[in-house]
């Protein structure tokens, strides 16, 4: 598999990473879990990105306990 996009990773450098995790998949775990790790992937980079604007909380609660 080629890196298509800046983003993507190829299945060598994912199968290093979940080995690295202790995890082992089967090559046709990895050809379906890759995709959804990319798009992970570029969702928590957009977490990280420092102009990402700050705003309320999405959500909020009290915390009580019931006794």
């Amino acid at each position: 598999m080629s890196m298509v996009e800046s983003n993507s990773i190829s299945i060598e450098h994912f199968k290093a990473i979940s080995q690295h995790a202790g995890l082992e998949f089967t090559p046709a775990e990895m050809e379906h879990l890759l995709p959804l790790y990319q798009q992970f992937a570029e969702q928590l980079e957009m977490l990280h990105d420092p102009t990402l604007p700050l705003g309320l909380p999405a959500v909020t609660f009290k915390a009580e306990w019931d006794s």
